[in-house]
């Protein structure tokens, strides 16, 4: 349980950390997203034990589009967490399993319990609750982040059908194409050197690995059926405390018990059958 309660904390300190480095006028996202997939891309190929001359075209195609989408994803998210705020920002992410799970229906055959309905339903009745709260400040970032996290993790799990058994190589290169789209746009953007964005961006890559390591961790103890909801719903709950207790954000009532249709739906999503 105590590597689950890290994953969970590391994860929350990224939304928490975007948060702050957004207050910073001086800081340049971009140079933070440059330091976080630098040592996203070397943590990854100091771990990777499958050899490069495995990459097949599966590899490479999916492995830098999916580089170009995780860029795009990120910085979608850091404009919905200046937007929205980080609780809506951290919910869409977890809520855009759903995504993923229909490409398993339509594509891969998968069937899908009454269950996984009863989750979908309950997280759109939460999400239009909140849009007339007015803790939806944004309705197209919100759609839009939902629509491209789902994607991203899509690419994931055509992986995991199609690629190889360890997909250390396939993470080795989509890191390593983020960190060259990043730079790509950092010349186009014309932006100045900003070495204190990049020590900054190598710390929030820090817990941006240690997530994924913690939570891998956790399934050598704890079944994968009571880990992957324990985690999402953890994940949320934590972001709605430290919107509130750090950053002051606001909850009404109604925006409350939205919150916890969204955690009953989001628990439900991520039940394994």
């Amino acid at each position: 349980m105590g590597f689950l309660l890290l994953s969970i904390l590391c994860s929350v300190s990224i939304a928490n950390l975007l948060t702050w480095y957004n207050r910073d006028k001086q800081i340049d996202i971009y140079y933070i997203f440059a330091g976080n997939y630098l040592t996203a891309s070397l943590f990854s190929w100091s771990t990777n034990q499958v050899p490069v001359i495995k990459a097949g075209g599966l590899e490479y195609g999916l492995g830098i589009a999916a580089g170009l989408l995780f860029l795009v994803n990120f910085l979608i998210y850091q404009k919905n967490i200046i937007k929205n705020g980080q609780s809506i920002s951290v919910g869409i992410m977890r809520v855009s399993l759903i995504i993923p799970t229909l490409l398993s229906i339509l594509i891969f055959s998968e069937s899908l319990f009454y269950v996984k309905y009863l989750a979908i339903a309950l997280i759109i009745a939460a999400f239009v609750r909140l849009s007339f709260t007015g803790h939806i400040r944004s309705l197209p970032l919100v759609l839009l982040l939902f629509t491209v996290t789902g994607i991203t993790d899509s690419f994931m799990k055509i992986y995991d059908e199609k690629g190889l058994s360890d997909p250390s190589l396939y993470l080795a290169i989509l890191f390593t194409s983020a960190l060259f789209f990043t730079l790509l746009l950092i010349f186009v953007k014309k932006r100045s050197f900003n070495l204190k964005s990049i020590l900054l961006g190598l710390m929030l890559g820090i817990p941006n690995q240690l997530t994924t390591k913690f939570f891998m961790n956790s399934l050598t103890s704890i079944p994968a059926s009571i880990a992957y909801p324990l985690l999402a719903s953890g994940v949320v709950l934590l972001a709605v405390v430290t919107d509130a207790g750090i950053w002051k954000r606001k909850f009404s009532g109604k925006a409350i018990f939205a919150y916890l249709m969204l955690l009953i739906g989001i628990v439900f999503l991520n039940i394994k059958w």
